[in-house]
């Protein structure tokens, strides 16, 4: 049986710690490619709980799309 995960509509809405599944969905990338990303440094930062559990701080989710946005339009004056 397959759990539902909750749609997050803004990162205010996310856990204070979010899980791989949670930021999967937020994000809409697969489990696989935060994978890489951790391993390849350039996702958002995360932590480690209880040794093994992965999880993401949302002011740090907020601070790495912030960071990572682009095309972002200039009205002229």
């Amino acid at each position: 049986m397959e759990t539902a995960v909750r749609q997050y509509d803004s990162v205010d809405d996310l856990p204070a710690l979010a899980t791989v599944t949670v930021l999967t969905a937020f994000l809409d990338v697969s489990v696989a490619t935060l994978a890489r990303w951790r391993q390849k440094r350039m996702g958002p930062p995360w932590v480690r709980v209880g040794g093994s559990a992965v999880r993401y701080p949302r002011e740090g989710i907020r601070e790495w799309l912030a960071a990572n946005e682009h095309g972002t339009v200039q009205e002229d004056k």
